[in-house]
Protein backbone atom coordinates (compact mmCIF):
# COMPACT_ATOMS: atom_id res chain seq x y z
CA UNK A 1 0.00 0.00 0.00
CA UNK A 2 2.76 2.44 0.95
CA UNK A 3 4.80 1.51 -2.09
CA UNK A 4 1.82 2.05 -4.37
CA UNK A 5 1.18 5.48 -2.84
CA UNK A 6 4.82 6.46 -3.28
CA UNK A 7 4.77 5.31 -6.90
CA UNK A 8 1.62 7.33 -7.62
CA UNK A 9 3.09 10.43 -5.93
CA UNK A 10 6.27 10.02 -7.92
CA UNK A 11 4.33 9.69 -11.17
CA UNK A 12 2.22 12.73 -10.33
CA UNK A 13 5.31 14.84 -9.52
CA UNK A 14 7.11 13.74 -12.67
CA UNK A 15 4.01 14.48 -14.75
CA UNK A 16 3.40 17.95 -13.25
CA UNK A 17 6.93 18.92 -12.22
CA UNK A 18 7.31 21.55 -14.93
CA UNK A 19 4.02 23.19 -13.95
CA UNK A 20 4.95 23.09 -10.25
CA UNK A 21 8.37 24.59 -10.95
CA UNK A 22 6.85 27.30 -13.14
CA UNK A 23 4.28 28.10 -10.45
CA UNK A 24 6.98 28.39 -7.78
CA UNK A 25 9.08 30.65 -10.02
CA UNK A 26 6.11 32.93 -10.79
CA UNK A 27 5.16 33.20 -7.12
CA UNK A 28 8.78 33.92 -6.11
CA UNK A 29 9.25 36.53 -8.84
CA UNK A 30 5.93 38.20 -7.98
CA UNK A 31 6.79 38.28 -4.28
CA UNK A 32 10.19 39.90 -4.83
CA UNK A 33 8.81 42.36 -7.40
CA UNK A 34 6.02 43.47 -5.10
CA UNK A 35 8.36 43.61 -2.12
CA UNK A 36 10.91 45.85 -3.84
CA UNK A 37 8.43 48.17 -5.55
CA UNK A 38 5.74 48.53 -2.90
CA UNK A 39 6.73 50.15 0.40
CA UNK A 40 3.35 49.40 1.98
CA UNK A 41 3.74 45.68 1.26
CA UNK A 42 7.27 45.76 2.71
CA UNK A 43 5.97 47.46 5.87
CA UNK A 44 3.20 44.90 6.27
CA UNK A 45 5.71 42.09 5.80
CA UNK A 46 8.08 43.58 8.38
CA UNK A 47 5.23 44.11 10.86
CA UNK A 48 4.33 40.44 10.44
CA UNK A 49 7.95 39.43 11.11
CA UNK A 50 8.04 41.62 14.24
CA UNK A 51 4.81 40.04 15.52
CA UNK A 52 6.02 36.47 15.23
CA UNK A 53 6.17 34.92 18.70
CA UNK A 54 9.89 34.37 19.19
CA UNK A 55 11.54 35.64 16.05
CA UNK A 56 9.89 39.05 16.44
CA UNK A 57 11.64 39.66 19.74
CA UNK A 58 14.97 38.64 18.23
CA UNK A 59 14.47 41.05 15.34
CA UNK A 60 13.43 43.90 17.66
CA UNK A 61 16.37 43.39 19.99
CA UNK A 62 18.78 43.18 17.08
CA UNK A 63 17.54 46.47 15.62
CA UNK A 64 17.55 48.17 19.03
CA UNK A 65 21.06 46.90 19.73
CA UNK A 66 22.25 48.45 16.45
CA UNK A 67 20.45 51.73 17.17
CA UNK A 68 21.90 52.18 20.64
CA UNK A 69 25.34 50.93 19.64
CA UNK A 70 25.61 53.54 16.90
CA UNK A 71 24.11 56.17 19.19
CA UNK A 72 26.78 55.37 21.79
CA UNK A 73 29.53 55.66 19.18
CA UNK A 74 28.22 58.97 17.83
CA UNK A 75 27.92 60.34 21.36
CA UNK A 76 31.49 59.24 22.14
CA UNK A 77 32.63 61.01 18.98
CA UNK A 78 30.97 64.19 20.21
CA UNK A 79 28.40 64.45 17.41
CA UNK A 80 25.12 66.26 18.07
CA UNK A 81 22.14 64.00 18.77
CA UNK A 82 20.29 64.85 15.54
CA UNK A 83 23.35 64.14 13.41
CA UNK A 84 23.83 60.83 15.22
CA UNK A 85 20.19 59.89 14.59
CA UNK A 86 20.59 60.67 10.89
CA UNK A 87 23.64 58.38 10.76
CA UNK A 88 21.66 55.61 12.47
CA UNK A 89 18.80 56.05 10.00
CA UNK A 90 21.23 55.62 7.10
CA UNK A 91 22.72 52.45 8.62
CA UNK A 92 19.47 50.62 9.36
CA UNK A 93 17.98 48.26 6.80
CA UNK A 94 14.66 47.72 8.60
CA UNK A 95 12.19 50.20 7.07
CA UNK A 96 9.92 50.40 10.13
CA UNK A 97 12.82 51.41 12.35
CA UNK A 98 14.13 53.78 9.67
CA UNK A 99 10.75 55.50 9.57
CA UNK A 100 10.59 55.58 13.38
CA UNK A 101 13.98 57.30 13.52
CA UNK A 102 12.94 59.78 10.84
CA UNK A 103 9.85 60.55 12.94
CA UNK A 104 12.08 60.77 16.01
CA UNK A 105 14.27 63.38 14.32
CA UNK A 106 11.17 65.42 13.42
CA UNK A 107 9.90 65.04 16.99
CA UNK A 108 13.16 66.32 18.48
CA UNK A 109 13.38 69.13 15.90
CA UNK A 110 10.00 70.35 17.22
CA UNK A 111 11.62 70.73 20.64
CA UNK A 112 10.16 67.58 22.19
CA UNK A 113 12.18 65.09 24.16
CA UNK A 114 13.68 61.84 22.92
CA UNK A 115 12.16 59.92 25.82
CA UNK A 116 8.62 61.15 25.05
CA UNK A 117 8.94 59.81 21.51
CA UNK A 118 10.14 56.43 22.78
CA UNK A 119 7.34 56.33 25.32
CA UNK A 120 4.66 56.57 22.64
CA UNK A 121 6.27 54.47 19.89
CA UNK A 122 5.54 50.71 20.12
CA UNK A 123 8.84 49.79 18.44
CA UNK A 124 10.69 50.87 21.59
CA UNK A 125 10.06 48.80 24.74
CA UNK A 126 9.56 50.56 28.11
CA UNK A 127 13.21 50.08 29.12
CA UNK A 128 14.22 52.48 26.32
CA UNK A 129 11.94 55.19 27.68
CA UNK A 130 13.15 54.60 31.24
CA UNK A 131 16.85 54.73 30.40
CA UNK A 132 16.60 57.66 28.00
CA UNK A 133 14.45 59.58 30.49
CA UNK A 134 17.16 59.01 33.11
CA UNK A 135 19.77 60.12 30.58
CA UNK A 136 17.88 63.34 29.90
CA UNK A 137 17.51 64.06 33.60
CA UNK A 138 21.16 63.35 34.40
CA UNK A 139 22.77 64.64 31.19
CA UNK A 140 24.51 61.30 30.60
CA UNK A 141 23.07 60.15 27.28
CA UNK A 142 26.24 58.34 26.25
CA UNK A 143 26.32 56.26 29.44
CA UNK A 144 22.67 55.22 29.23
CA UNK A 145 22.90 54.43 25.51
CA UNK A 146 25.88 52.23 26.28
CA UNK A 147 23.89 50.48 29.01
CA UNK A 148 21.01 49.90 26.57
CA UNK A 149 23.47 48.54 24.01
CA UNK A 150 24.76 46.01 26.54
CA UNK A 151 21.27 45.14 27.74
CA UNK A 152 19.91 44.43 24.25
CA UNK A 153 23.05 42.52 23.32
CA UNK A 154 22.76 40.26 26.38
CA UNK A 155 19.03 39.75 25.86
CA UNK A 156 19.65 38.82 22.26
CA UNK A 157 22.46 36.47 23.25
CA UNK A 158 20.33 34.74 25.92
CA UNK A 159 17.44 34.23 23.54
CA UNK A 160 19.72 32.87 20.82
CA UNK A 161 21.26 30.47 23.33
CA UNK A 162 17.80 29.23 24.28
CA UNK A 163 16.98 28.68 20.59
CA UNK A 164 20.22 26.74 20.30
CA UNK A 165 19.23 24.51 23.24
CA UNK A 166 15.82 23.93 21.66
CA UNK A 167 17.36 22.94 18.34
CA UNK A 168 20.22 20.87 19.73
CA UNK A 169 18.17 17.66 20.17
CA UNK A 170 16.97 17.97 16.58
CA UNK A 171 20.53 18.28 15.29
CA UNK A 172 21.66 15.40 17.49
CA UNK A 173 18.87 13.22 16.07
CA UNK A 174 19.94 14.22 12.56
CA UNK A 175 23.52 13.20 13.37
CA UNK A 176 22.26 9.83 14.64
CA UNK A 177 20.21 9.33 11.48
CA UNK A 178 23.25 10.17 9.35
CA UNK A 179 25.37 7.75 11.39
CA UNK A 180 22.86 4.91 11.04
CA UNK A 181 22.35 5.66 7.34
CA UNK A 182 26.12 5.49 6.75
CA UNK A 183 26.35 2.32 8.86
CA UNK A 184 23.47 0.72 6.93
CA UNK A 185 25.06 1.64 3.58
CA UNK A 186 28.37 0.16 4.70
CA UNK A 187 26.74 -3.04 5.94
CA UNK A 188 24.56 -3.44 2.86
CA UNK A 189 27.55 -2.95 0.55
CA UNK A 190 29.54 -5.54 2.47
CA UNK A 191 31.97 -3.11 4.11
CA UNK A 192 32.52 -3.74 7.78
CA UNK A 193 33.89 -1.12 10.12
CA UNK A 194 35.02 -3.49 12.86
Amino acid sequence: MLTLTLIRCSQWFSQYSLIILLFILIISYSYYTIKHHNAKFRDIEQRCWLNLPYLGILLRYHQLHIIFQIMTITQQAGLPLLQGLKIITEQLTHSLYQRALTDMIAHITQGKSLSSFMRHNPLFPPICYQFISSAENSGQLQFFCQQLTHWFYHQLEERLDSVKTWLEPIFNDTDRIDYWHAYYCDVSSGVTTR
